[in-house]
């Protein structure tokens, strides 16, 4: 995961070649009172890795049951940020191709072949993009220090507030952070 630009970055993998990472991190610390490695305990799932990539199917298949085609896709255009991507999602087929360049999703590949009868359909289109920028998610890099940029600096983008909903305010802390306020 990119979190806190210069500062904070989370590194999953291998137990050897994250070893050797934190091997290289110590010795190229600048400031010895400050850790370069932080092991994080009890996470023993590799999240947001490509190690994770064969489970994008099995993934894939959870939200296709519970992500309907009753939801208006329309109001997510101009207001989500993908973590995938972290860029604004849109309909439009620049970035569908980005997300397929991403991914190499299969799904997409059939919706870029066949775009006139997709373009149009929001519904459809909505629901297939959601679920792909999901289910690839789960097995690649979080791109927070992106997100966070277009959040505090893109112009296009007037973001006033920003509500973190979940069990501790992880992202407001790195939000924090990178203003400089902690």
């Amino acid at each position: 995961n990119y979190n806190i630009e210069g500062s904070q970055y989370y590194v999953t993998g291998h137990r050897n070649l994250l070893k050797e990472l934190e091997k290289r991190t110590i010795e190229l610390n600048k400031d010895p009172q400050k850790p370069a490695c932080i092991w994080i305990e009890g996470v023993d799932v590799p999240f947001h890795s490509p190690l994770l990539r064969d489970g994008v199917e099995v993934f894939r298949q959870t939200l296709e049951e519970i992500i309907t085609t009753n939801v208006d896709y329309d109001k997510l255009v101009g207001r989500y940020v993908p973590n995938l991507n972290a860029k604004v999602f849109s309909f439009d087929k620049d970035y569908v191709e980005d997300v397929f360049g991403q991914t190499d999703s299969p799904i997409l590949k059939k919706v870029l072949k066949n775009w006139p009868e997709y373009k149009d359909n929001h519904s459809e289109l909505g629901r297939l993009l959601l679920i792909e920028l999901l289910a690839y998610q789960f097995a690649s890099p979080v791109q927070w220090i992106k997100t966070q940029k277009l959040f505090l600096t893109d112009p296009k983008h007037h973001v006033e507030r920003i509500l973190e909903i979940g069990p501790s305010p992880v992202l407001a802390r790195m939000m924090m952070a990178t203003l400089g306020r902690e």
